[in-house]
């Protein structure tokens, strides 16, 4: 798993075809999981949007120093889905976590 902390840049972020090729993933924070064959894409979103690779370890301290204080509600999507093979598995509910002051997410 690839780890890239980059702010997303609306429509064609990633594209239908990108998320048929490989695992992506978002958290708070702009902080995204993809899968080791979004490489290019990563590479690309490090040279064209400023983004930059985490380790696991830097990648859950950026979302656990995410707090209310420095984010307000309509600053951010209320859900980040979870994109593996073009279909969408699962999401955090981050609209349900802000409201109870907690976002208890865990990377994979």
């Amino acid at each position: 798993m690839i780890y890239i902390q980059v702010e997303h840049t609306g429509k064609g972020f990633v594209t239908h075809a990108d998320r048929e090729k490989f695992y992506f993933k978002g958290f708070p924070s702009n902080v995204w999981a993809v899968g080791e064959e979004g490489h290019l894409w990563v590479s690309q979103s490090v040279q064209n949007d400023n983004g930059r690779v985490l380790s696991g370890s830097e990648a859950q301290r950026v979302i656990n120093e995410f707090t209310l204080s420095d984010t307000t509600i309509s600053e951010i999507s209320p859900i980040y889905p979870t994109y593996a093979a073009g279909v969408t598995t699962g999401s955090v509910d981050l609209f349900a976590s802000v409201q109870s002051g907690s976002t208890g997410v865990t990377i994979e």
